[in-house]
């Protein structure tokens, strides 16, 4: 079955986390569009919202579903329909190779792969799920099996002339800058014409690490005390010192073994703790 992932870089306060999901068919509609996208970000964006997110700046390939109108058009109306400001997007270089949003597709394929061959089946939606809640769950992985329904009133396209010629948008009050690479030039501003393109769904079926509010509660907490969080895929041997310092911790509650804080942040790259490299966007 056939399966994208979104790689979203999230920084809220003094966490950030790089949140991964994966968008796979798992809907009524056989092809993939700029509608089944925006629905499952708005999803998603509902989700992290949960969890204490207010603020994410999303990244992808330049797959026409994603890099087109209709997609970049819909984000200024799910930051306010979600209460998650969209902050920016930005496409990668053509033919850039996998992100880390690829890794975790490949695990999910690996672990459906071995338990086939184990001789359990995947012939439909409700299989997949049932294979990936098959335990050891995946490590940060939330999944959702839902049904995507025609609008029931017609939809006003977006327009953005030369769309494919920009590959960094950000976000404002009154509309979206675009640029062919950020800080290059004033970039274009684009305020008329951008609407919703989102779909009516339903969550049929979900699993995995699921958002809740004893999770936004104590993750936080965790995460600064260096411990294995519920929610976020936090390794606690890889967690950024920037902002500990400003949390009172109680040093009886912290496990003797954790490994000491490392920083990971000099120059121009952020390191994430799944090993890949960015340059840094922002305060991020």
């Amino acid at each position: 079955m056939p399966t994208n992932g979104h790689e979203r870089t999230i920084q809220d306060s003094q966490l950030r986390c790089t949140c991964l999901i994966l968008e796979s068919m798992l809907f009524n509609i056989r092809i993939q569009t700029s509608q089944s996208v925006t629905t499952t970000i708005e999803m998603a964006l509902k989700g992290v919202a949960i969890m204490g997110i207010h603020t994410v700046n999303i990244r992808s390939d330049n797959a026409a579903y994603y890099h087109c109108a209709g997609t970049i058009g819909t984000m200024p109306s799910l930051s306010k329909s979600t209460g998650v400001t969209v902050k920016s997007w930005i496409f990668s270089e053509v033919s850039n190779g996998k992100g880390s949003a690829d890794r975790v597709t490949a695990n999910c394929k690996s672990k459906m792969r071995r338990l086939i061959n184990s001789g359990m089946d995947m012939e439909n939606q409700n299989d997949l799920i049932t294979l990936l809640e098959a335990t050891p769950l995946l490590k940060g992985l939330s999944f959702y099996l839902f049904d995507i329904f025609d609008s029931p009133t017609p939809q006003t396209p977006s327009k953005i002339d030369r769309i494919t010629d920009y590959s960094h948008f950000e976000y404002e009050e009154d509309g979206v800058t675009a640029w062919k690479y950020r800080g290059i030039g004033e970039g274009i501003l684009f305020k008329d014409d951008l609407h919703s393109n989102t779909l009516p769904y339903k969550i049929v079926r979900s699993g995995g690490f699921l958002p809740n509010e004893d999770s936004a509660a104590w993750d936080p907490i965790k995460i600064r005390q260096g411990q294995r969080a519920t929610f976020w895929h936090y390794d606690p041997k890889n967690i950024a010192s920037r902002g500990v310092e400003e949390v009172e911790i109680d040093e009886s509650a912290v496990d003797s073994d954790a490994a000491t804080p490392t920083e990971g942040r000099d120059g121009l790259l952020f390191t994430c703790w799944c090993g890949a490299s960015y340059v840094r966007h922002g305060d991020c």
